[in-house]
């Protein structure tokens, strides 16, 4: 018996409503399902970048407990991975912090506070000397490597040089 394609059409009609519906709804519950598998949190910690203090160079006449000191005691609430790094180094070396207050995030991308009763900026070496800080004796970090130079009143306390591992 031959059937020609018109009569299979009359005799059972296909319903493209009810196939479109089913694979939207199938589809929303896959993505459903994949959103609900989430990476363990030690393999997201892996992908991370983590900063960590390299190297702390104080300037003559500064200690480098002070200059920890002074810089992880003004970003000791920090929320920056990189400033948190400083504030985790004076904590693993045991470095007693001070009172902070009036804290400022400046516009040029600097931080500048009183710590201990005196004034103190944070920043990279073009917000220091925007700000009228001469660190032009101090050597460049390889580009790597981010600098963060402390200053308390006028003078130059030194600088902290911070890696980014991958």
């Amino acid at each position: 018996m031959h059937v020609s394609a018109g009569e299979i059409r009359r005799q059972r009609p296909v319903p493209w409503g009810d196939l479109i519906k089913r694979l939207a709804l199938a589809a929303f519950h896959r993505v459903r399902k994949l959103r609900k598998i989430r990476p363990h949190p030690r393999a997201l910690s892996a992908v991370r970048p983590v900063p960590e203090v390299m190297a702390v160079d104080p300037l003559a006449g500064v200690t480098p407990e002070e200059l920890l000191r002074v810089a992880a005691s003004a970003l000791n609430f920090a929320k920056d991975p990189i400033e948190q790094a400083i504030a985790r180094k004076a904590a693993a070396l045991g470095i007693p912090l001070c009172e902070v207050e009036d804290f400022r995030r400046l516009p040029c991308g600097g931080i500048h506070c009183w710590v201990g009763g005196v004034p103190t900026l944070l920043g990279s070496r073009g917000v220091m000397s925007s700000l009228g800080i001469c660190v032009g004796n101090v050597e460049c970090s390889p580009d790597s490597h981010n600098e963060i130079f402390v200053a308390q009143g006028s003078r130059l306390l030194g600088r902290l040089v911070i890696r980014i591992a991958l």
